[in-house]
């Protein structure tokens, strides 16, 4: 009896343990992507001909909480607009939770998933910077695709990266924009991607592009 309530109390503890995990804030190295700030994106798809095929918006949350343990909760927002009928307007909203990474040795977002998105952002490089920023650095991942496995995809994605410098803006201090160029091989193909980093504002760019040439660009709004 008294082993029994032993092992009753150790894995209560062990669930209490696992739970506060997942809601611990975790705090922000490089304070850009500090709990409980919000940015606005515009996405853009264009075909292989470079025209627009269709647009959304989208908001980018950071939250007082962990994700998955070793990362900081983010709330991607989609805000699609729509005509279900000739002089008709709808709007759908819908969320992706997801997470970041921000430590004295990296910084990385995991980008939206949703649908007519996660083929684009899935198996292409996620956005990310390694500390120091050197100009010229290159650096290598691989990353497991887990549940969004299959027969063309495959399991894994080998990612590379390269740091670039793009300007500076003011004096005082100095800003430097970055621009992060990845390439993602897989089962399904090449992939690329590039991320525009601004030291005081975070990611304010992304492009994707599949092997067709598809593009996905996400540009800061505010």
């Amino acid at each position: 009896m008294k082993l029994t309530s032993t092992l009753l109390l150790a894995l209560f503890l062990l669930v209490v343990n696992q739970c506060s995990l997942f809601h611990e804030p975790i705090n922000s190295h490089s304070g850009i992507y500090s709990a409980n700030k919000k940015w606005t994106f515009l996405a853009t798809f264009n075909d292989s001909n470079e025209i627009v095929t269709s647009q959304d918006t989208l908001i980018l949350k950071t939250e007082d909480e962990a994700f998955m343990a070793a990362q900081n909760k983010i709330v991607w927002t989609l805000i699609h607009t729509y005509s279900p009928a000739p002089n008709q307007t709808s709007v759908e909203t819908t969320d992706n939770v997801t997470g970041l990474v921000d430590t004295e040795q990296e910084l990385w977002l995991h980008p939206p998933r949703f649908k007519g998105y996660e083929e684009y952002t899935e198996l292409a490089p996620f956005p990310k910077i390694k500390y120091p920023l050197q100009i010229g650095a290159t650096w290598k991942d691989k990353f497991n695709l887990g549940t969004h496995s299959s027969e063309e995809r495959g399991s894994e994605v080998e990612y590379s990266y390269t740091l670039r410098q793009i300007d500076t803006i003011g004096s005082n201090p100095i800003q430097v924009n970055y621009l992060v160029e990845g390439i993602g091989v897989s089962k399904a193909g090449r992939y690329t991607s590039k991320a525009w980093f601004n030291q005081k504002l975070g990611f304010t760019k992304f492009e994707y592009r599949t092997p067709l040439n598809n593009c996905l660009t996400i540009s800061i709004v505010q």
